[in-house]
């Protein structure tokens, strides 16, 4: 397994936290008025997310850090970070217009 002192595991998982949080923040940019966009674009972006890691990611097994769980944690964790952010811009909800 790839020490997480490795400046290439940190790198590496940085993109899996950006894609996370994009797939929730993009949603909320593309679908504004949409109350449940970024529910949905996090059920996206980790089902993708989870069939790259699980279904299609083994050859990088051999060759980087071995655990599709740890890469898939970090799109998590992006994601999560992404409902920290909607959440701290609008921490009263958010009012609709219809």
């Amino acid at each position: 397994m790839t020490a997480p002192s490795d400046p290439y595991f940190w790198i590496a998982q940085s993109g899996h936290v950006a894609w996370g949080a994009l797939g929730v923040l993009g949603a909320r940019a593309l679908f504004p008025r949409q109350p449940n966009a970024p529910i949905l674009g996090a059920a996206a972006i980790l089902g993708v997310a989870g069939i790259k890691e699980f279904g299609y990611d083994h050859a990088e097994w051999n060759e980087t850090m071995r655990s599709s769980a740890i890469d898939f944690s970090f799109y998590l964790l992006g994601a999560a970070a992404a409902f920290v952010v909607l959440w701290a811009a609008n921490p009263r909800g958010v009012k609709y217009a219809r």
